[in-house]
């Protein structure tokens, strides 16, 4: 499955990693997010994380919990809010076509970025923007 959007992710330390088109890991088995989580690991975790394609950049800020499409930048979070302690979110959400109980085709149909933290109450909130 040819991948329509490829992302980026910027470390705390200034590292930066860019996946590979063919979705591998370059150290082994596995795909390109799992080194991503290796590297974030190496790299005092994530800064920054955005998708790249089509003519598209969409982004997130896991500093100060803001997205940005095409360079506007915007929050989707309470005027109020003060950001600690985000952790990325980002997946896909693909379609199966089955035929005869067999996966005859698939497609990613979005694919999610955003943050997550978790509040003083032990609650774990989120926000979340896709692009399709």
């Amino acid at each position: 499955m040819k991948l329509k959007y490829l992302f980026r992710a910027v470390f705390n330390d200034g590292t930066e990693l860019s996946q590979l088109p063919d979705d591998t890991n370059p150290n082994g088995p596995g795909s390109s997010f799992t080194y991503l989580l290796d590297e974030e690991k190496k790299h005092g975790g994530i800064a920054a994380f955005s998708l790249e394609g089509e003519g598209t950049t969409a982004s997130v800020n896991l500093k100060d919990g803001t997205f940005a499409i095409n360079g506007v930048v915007f929050g989707a979070h309470a005027q109020d809010w003060e950001p600690t302690d985000l952790r990325l979110i980002y997946f896909r959400e693909v379609k199966q076509h089955i035929y005869g109980g067999e996966i005859v085709g698939s497609e990613t149909s979005r694919h999610f970025i955003g943050w997550q933290y978790t509040d003083p109450a032990g609650r774990n909130r989120q926000q979340t923007i896709f692009i399709t």
